[in-house]
Parts: structure tokens; sequence; C-alpha cells
């Protein structure tokens, strides 16, 4: 009978291995599917397929649309817009669908201004199968009658000239294919080939040698990894329980599994084995990395599971009930220093758990701030699990030594015994200089009574011990995070001071490699500089402000010298001594661009600054232009800078949530964010030299006094107390949903039975949910109280600027006419220098367009010319401004992956005569 009741328990216990078996499955199949090298076999069936289905979507969309403007290609009074108003942009732009509509060969209706569209057919490519637009690949449906084009345009591939954080040359999600994946409208001997119907060719795939992803689930699989080591772990820990019942000495054994598990633990971090788990963003060092040990966030999960698997396992060898019964037989002494011992060990373990949070903390690029639950992500949740596993650990060694110490020591000699070994632990580590937390010691503090009520007053585990237990260590965390938040703070803003010291501006740095041989082949330049000279060099700084300098480098102010060796106008050596002069400059702080002429000046004036210079020879004489570039007391940039420049940009931003200045001599000489500092530095007449931490006007401020002249702020907004309440109340309910997790899958019995409706338990059961639903509700209704606010603030401001501009422009643009078309191009150029004037007033970019939809001008041009965004208006915007006479619109836009605010308004003159439409994008 004893037999066939093992044999169940046994039975009973498989499940949890073969769960771990099943997801193991689960996930290598999902992985395997997910990662591929990008040389696989296309499956141009499959490709085609769904080429075809889009192009039969698209095809009854046009339909529809061509059916509904047929009726007007006579007339040039009905706005297509209006005709087709029922048509949802926004359903198009998903699926990767553009429809534009020609009547008599003009323009008259688009879908989507991501691309630039001629505005007369007939000077489009739009009559092939298959074309390239400024930014992307398309398959080109085509519907043609009498005097009206109707074209629907497919989304093949994006196709930027460059790439970044927010612009991808990717296929349409709907064709699942690898980015790497080249277009080419010729067929290649290695390419795959796509044809229409008819078994014509329409274009080629040419897929390059890499490995890649084709539609990630990375966190996914990882869950799916980690939770069958879970439940294999789970499996172990029922087997040893049930193998302590059924065997006298079934220490061997156990003892052999669980150095197995070390080896294998050992194995899988000398050779980053499995692969299928190692290569998961789990492991990805950028996230954590600390040691040998914990190489990375995942591998910190399976140590943390692994610790509380030991901790199980050691108390199944170890048979606490034996032991406390043969220590029985013992004298006083023995029993007291037995205790002290475990005592010691709790200690101890207490403290590498405590060390443990730190690090990764402190290790971790991962967003650990509770309140900011909108930064939250899969990985941060996973540090917030680690952390739980570890509590749950210490707190399961707190029980059985609790129980230990209840069945060996009398009531007064438990926390008389305690205390000895605290301090005597505490003590050792003053002598040691170790640094120890007060906050951790007085939770440690606050867990001993607990187990000492019920193991000594005999007390059940009900569902309140629990939830004590959960809201003390919630409150632990939080604060505790919170205290290393500010340590690690500290640490990173000395770095960034590091390298605000040599601060240097990638975007105008790239930008001026490109400019350079632009301003170097300028003969308008060169003329200028030769006949003006050093007489009117305003002339010569305006045009290179026109030409050159605008836009991104209004941050900068522009200096200029020219010299040159003519005798009769200026002394014989002026050319000698401008040559030493910025020879020396050069020599001592520039340092080379590369691949430029252009220099970094590290001459620690507090701003930044580059240097170039031109050279122009005419006949005997010599010319030499001088430029110098010195970044403005605001530094911030407006509007579309990091679309301009390739690459990643992310870690460029490490300032963003910062505000910082630079002191030179007293004086403020560059500043940035939202803290107002003063233009002297009285205001930190504390700081002395070296770094020194102050908190004024709720801000923290780190202040770097390298010498008694120069002096570096770098200033963050101060936690609040409020913050702190919101942290706390999303730690505990993600706390007692991991005790909800565990409880059910380890022994749903006896969830049931702490949850047994009694009316202690229905008292205690609306108390908690009472609690935490009022802490999920004031978390949520902060968050979403501060969403709204953002956003109804956001609005007014982008409200207020918008009139602000129209104010501006209509003082400024009465010698401009828009209308007049023999002067269009000198018009354009004037309002493209009013625009950026407004822009650099207003810290706003600024675009016009006519009441076509078509763009006039623009503050930031080089966004159109690099075809990131098309010449037409916004469809959605166009509609509401021309067809509902919206006096006001504003709404959500989006190049690339860059979302931001976008306002429109009607622009009339002084006469009130409506000239066009402005639009103010807004970033935040």
């Amino acid at each position: 009978m004893n037999n066939l009741d093992n044999f169940r328990k046994l039975n009973g216990n498989i499940k949890y291995l073969i769960v771990s078996l099943v997801l193991v499955v689960v996930a290598v199949f999902v992985q395997k599917y997910e990662l591929r090298p990008d040389d696989f076999p296309v499956d141009t069936d499959k490709f085609s397929q769904i080429l075809y289905e889009k192009e039969d979507d698209i095809g009854v969309r046009l339909k529809e649309v061509f059916n509904l403007s047929s009726g007007f290609v006579d007339s040039s009074e009905v706005n297509l817009f209006e005709v087709n108003e029922k048509l949802n942009f926004e359903e198009l732009k998903t699926k990767g669908f553009t429809i534009a509509i020609f009547l008599n060969d003009s323009l008259r209706f688009w879908t989507d201004n991501a691309i630039n569209i001629e505005k007369q057919y007939s000077k489009t490519q739009l009559n092939n199968n298959v074309v390239k637009l400024n930014n992307a690949w398309y398959l080109v449906k085509h519907i043609h009658a009498k005097n009206i084009d109707a074209i629907g345009l497919v989304l093949i591939k994006q196709k930027y000239s460059f790439e970044n954080d927010y612009l991808s040359n990717a296929f349409h999600e709907d064709f699942n294919q690898p980015s790497s994946i080249k277009i080419s409208l010729i067929s290649l001997s290695y390419s795959f080939d796509i044809s229409d119907r008819q078994g014509n060719h329409l274009f080629s795939l040419v897929p390059v040698n890499t490995i890649s992803s084709k539609n990630i689930h990375w966190q996914l699989i990882g869950i799916l990894y980690f939770l069958s080591i879970a439940f294999i772990l789970l499996f172990l820990t029922k087997w040893f329980r049930q193998l302590s019942f059924q065997q006298i000495y079934p220490e061997r054994l156990i003892f052999s599994i669980v150095a197995f598990v070390l080896f294998a633990r050992y194995l899988m971090l000398e050779f980053k084995y499995p692969f299928q788990i190692y290569s998961l963003e789990f492991f990805d060092p950028r996230y954590f990395a600390v040691s040998y040990f914990y190489p990375s966030l995942g591998d910190f999960l399976i140590n943390a599971m692994l610790i509380l698997f030991f901790i199980i396992s050691f108390f199944v060898l170890f048979r606490k009930g034996r032991f406390v019964r043969k220590l029985n037989k013992k004298g006083n002494l023995i029993k007291y220093l037995s205790v002290f011992g475990f005592f010691v060990v709790l200690i101890t373990f207490f403290h590498i758990i405590v060390n443990s949070i730190e690090s990764l903390v402190l290790n971790s690029s991962l967003t650990l701030d509770a309140y900011k639950i909108l930064e939250i992500d899969v990985l941060s949740l996973t540090a917030y699990f680690i952390i739980a596993i570890l509590i749950i650990s210490l707190i399961i060694l707190l029980d059985h030594i609790s129980f230990i110490g209840k069945n060996l020591l009398k009531k007064r000699y438990f926390f008389i015994i305690f205390l000895l070994a605290l301090s005597l632990f505490y003590g050792f580590t003053l002598v040691l200089n170790f640094d120890v937390s007060i906050r951790s010691v007085l939770y440690l503090l606050s867990l001993i009574p607990l187990f000492f009520y019920i193991h000594y007053w005999s007390k059940k585990y009900h569902f309140s011990f629990y939830i004590i237990i959960i809201f003390i260590s919630s409150v632990y965390v939080v604060l505790f995070i919170s205290e290393t938040m500010n340590i690690k703070e500290r640490g990173k803003a000395k770095v960034l001071i590091s390298k605000l010291q040599t601060e240097r501006d990638l975007v105008a740095e790239h930008l001026l490699i490109n400019l350079e041989q632009k301003i170097f082949e300028d003969p308008a330049l060169e003329k200028l500089v030769i006949e003006k000279s050093n007489e009117k060099l305003e002339q010569v700084s305006d045009y290179l402000l026109k030409k050159y300098f605008r836009g991104y480098f209004k941050k900068y102010d522009l200096n200029i010298r020219i010299c040159n060796n003519y005798e009769v106008s200026k002394p014989a050596n002026e050319l000698d001594n401008c040559t030493k002069f910025y020879k020396k400059q050069v020599d001592d702080y520039g340092e080379k661009l590369k691949n430029s002429s252009f220099y970094y000046l590290d001459n620690n004036n507090g701003r930044l600054s580059y240097f170039g210079s031109v050279k122009y020879a005419v006949e005997q004489t010599d010319y030499i232009l001088y430029l110098m570039l010195d970044s403005k007391l605001i530094t911030s940039e407006i509007g579309y800078p990091d679309l301009l420049i390739e690459g990643n940009i992310k870690n460029q931003n490490s300032l963003s949530e910062y505000s910082y200045a630079k002191y030179s001599k007293n004086e403020l000489k560059t500043r940035f964010g939202g803290f107002p500092y003063d233009l002297n530095d009285k205001m930190f007449d504390e700081a002395k030299l070296n770094y020194t931490f102050l908190t004024l006007n709720n801000f923290d401020h780190i202040v770097y006094k390298s010498s008694i002249d120069n002096l570096i702020v770098l200033s963050k907004p101060k936690v609040k107390s409020l913050d702190l309440i919101i942290a706390f109340s999303y730690v505990f309910v993600f706390f007692i949903l991991v005790l909800f997790i565990s409880l059910s899958v380890n022994n749903l019995p006896s969830l049931i039975y702490l949850a047994q409706l009694n009316i202690e338990n229905k008292l205690l059961m609306s108390m908690i949910f009472v609690l935490a639903l009022s802490f999920i509700m004031v978390g949520a209704g902060t968050v979403y109280y501060n969403i709204q606010q953002f956003g109804i603030k956001n609005d007014k401001n982008i409200s207020e600027k918008l009139e602000s501009v129209l104010m501006g422009l209509e003082l400024e643009i009465i010698d401009v006419n828009i209308e007049d078309s023999t002067l269009y191009k000198e018009n354009v150029l004037k309002l493209n220098d009013l625009l950026r004037k407004q822009a650099d007033v207003f810290y706003t970019d600024i675009n016009l367009y006519d009441f076509h939809g078509s763009l006039i001008a623009s503050s930031r041009p080089e966004i159109f010319t690099k075809g990131l965004i098309g010449n037409l208006m916004n469809p959605e915007a166009y509609k509401q401004m021309k067809i509902n006479e919206k006096v006001r619109y504003i709404h959500q836009e989006k190049v690339g992956s860059l979302e931001y605010t976008s306002a429109y308004a009607l622009f009339r003159d002084a006469d009130n005569e409506k000239v066009a439409y402005i639009n103010l994008p807004h970033f935040t």
C-alpha cells in the first residue's frame, strides 16, 4: 500500500517535469522559427501570395475611390477630399497603402504624405509596375480613364538613404522578411524572382549571408525557458521531499542531484550553452552585467532560482526535526551555540541578498523606479521578479531557523542570542570597514518578531501573515531601490559631468563634414570673400548663415575673419599673423574631425567650439576665410535633428532627463534643460573643489568645481514622496501576484485553505482587496491624471506658440507674394529665410503649405529634400482644414517611428486675406 501511495505521489510530481518539457519544446520550436539565416530560400510563393492579396485589396479600394472621383473630372471646384471623406487614411497607412488621384494631369487627392508625388501625372514614374520613390519601394496599381488617373501604391520595403533609431529600411510587416534582403529590378543568378499573376517579372529579392530574426518575440521565448527551468527545479524539490519520507538515508542521491545541477550551471556559464537561451535579450550584457557568475540579467534570474532551490534542498537534506531531537539531548551551551551559528548564517545570507539586490540596481541599465510605470518593460519586471525570489529565499531560511530556535530555546533567549549574533556580525563589518544599510537592518529586525510570534505561539500561516510580510517587504524594496538609485545617479552624474567637460556635438560634426566640400567649392562665396574682405564681413556672414549654417546651426554663433597678403590694403604680414594665431589655436586646442579639415576646439571656455578655414588664391594675393562656431547660451535644439543623423543616437541623449549649466569666471556660458540657472554662480557658493551635492528648488544638483574659475552643474528633479507612494502600490500588488502564482503552482490546496471564507478571512480578504484596489486606483489615477495634464498642457503650449508664430509672420510677410508665379523661386527663398528666423524666435520648426496642400517653404527644408517626409500636407490635416474649414487642428503624426504632435492653422496677412496653411511640428 505504501509503495502504491509513493508511486501516486511520484506521478503527481511528474506533472511538473512534463510541463517543463512541454515549455522547452514550445520555446525551441518558436525560436527555431524566429531565428534563421537571411540567405535562407525565400518562400516566393508565400511572398507572392501576400503581394497578390494586397494588390487585390488596394484594387478594390482604388476602384471605389475612382468611381467616386470620376464624376468630377470636369469640375475644378469640387474637392476630392470631400468626395472621399469616409476613407480611413490611418487604416490605409497601417496596411502600407497610398492612393493618389490625378484629374486632367493634376494631383487632386492623396492619402499619405510620406512620399513625394509630383503635381502632374505626366512627370511621375507611376506608369511602371514597381517603383522606388524617395524613401521606399512600391507596387503600383493603375486605373486609367479619360482625364483621370487613379494610382494605388503598395509599400513593399522602406529605402531611406540612411538609418537610425527612427528610420529603418524594413519590409512592411505583412511580408515578414528580414530587412537585410535587398530589392532589385534586375534578376540575378542568386536572387529570388517575384512575378505578377501573368508571369511577368516584377522585382527580385536579393538575400545576404547574415543571421537575423524575421519577427522577434524574444521576451516570450525567454519567459518560456525560465518557466521550464522553474518547473524542473520545482519537480526536484517535490521529489526530494518525497525521498526524505520514503528512504531512511536519501542524502547521497539528493546530494548527487544537487551537485549535478551545480555542474550543469557551471557548463552554462562557461560555454554559454544552450545557444537557444543565451541568444535571448535577457542575456544581453547591455542590460546587466557584473561578474563571471552574473554576466547578464537572465543568468541572475537562473542563479536566484537556484539559490531558492538550494535552500529548500538543504533543509530537506538537513532534516531539521531529527536535528532538533538530537540537540535536545545535549546541554544548553550546545543548543545556544547551534542557534547562534544559525543566526550568523541567516544574517550573512541576508547581507548576500542585500548586496545582490544592490548590485542588480547599480549595474543594470533598466528602469527600476516603479513610479515610472510607462517605462517599465518585461526586463524591468524580470528584475523585480529576481528581487521577489531572493526575498522568498530569505523568508524560507528565516522560517526554518525560527522553527529550530523555537524547539531549542525559551522565548527570552531567542532574542538575546539573535541580538548577540547581530552585534557580533556588525562589529565585524565595522572593523573591516564594510558599508551597512540601516534600512536593511531595520527590515531584518521587523521580520524576526513575525516569525517569533508564529512559531512560539504555534500560529498557522494565515493569509494575513503573508500580507504583512509583503507589506513590510514592499516598503523596504521601494526605499532601498530609491536609496541605491540615488547612489547610482551620483555616480552616473560624475560620468556625465566628465563628458560635459569634453562635450562634442555629433550632429553638428556630421553636418559640418557634409557641408565642407560645398563651402570650399562655392564660387559665390569666393567672390564675396575677395570683394568684401574685412570691410563688410556682415555680408559674408549673412551669406554663410542663410546658405549653410541655418537650421540646426542656429544653436551656434558664427564668427568669421578674412585675412590676406594684399600690401596696399593691409599690412604685409597680416596673413602671416593670422596664420600663426589660428595655427596656435589649432595646435593647442584642436582635434581634427574625421574625414574633414574642420577642427573641434577644446579651449575650456565653457562652450562647444568648431573651427575651419578656406583659402582662395587670386594672382599674387592669398585670401583665407576663417570660420569659428561657438555654441550659444541655450543649446537645446528644436524639431527634427535626431532624424538627420545616421546610426544609433539614443546613447547621445543621455543628458535628456537632466539640466546642466557651465560657468566660467562667475559667468553663465551655456545651459540646457528646465532648471532656471542664474547668470552668475552665486547660488552655488557652497560648492567646494571637485564634487558637491546640493538640493535647491526641488532639484538635486551635483556641482563640479574643477578650478576657482570653472564650474559645471548637473541637475535633476528630486524624487517626491508621492512618487514613492505610487511605487509602493505597484510593488505591493506585484508581490501579491507573485505570492498567488507561487502558491497556485506549488500547492493549490494550501491556497484554497488560506482563502477559506470564514468570518476572519472574509474580513481580511475584504480589507486586502480594498487596500490593493486603492493602491492600484491611486497609482493608475495618478498616472492617468499626469498623462491627461501633460496632453492638455502640451496642446495649450503648441496653441499659444502657433498664435505667436502667426502674429510674427503677419508682420514679416507683407513683401512676399506667394501667388506670384514669376517670382516663385525668389519668394520661396525669402520665405525659407523668414521661417528660419521665426523658428529661432519661437523655438519650433515651421512649414508652410498652399491651399492645394503642396509645400511652399520650411524652416528645415532638409527634412523634405532628404525624402524623410513628402512634399504634400498630411491628408487628414488637409481634409480638416480645407473641407471642414477648421481654424486650428492638432493631431499626432509620424516620421519613421518618431511620433510627434503637429498643429495646423490658417494664416492670414495683415489685410485678413487667406495666404496659406501653417504647420508646427511639436516634439516632447
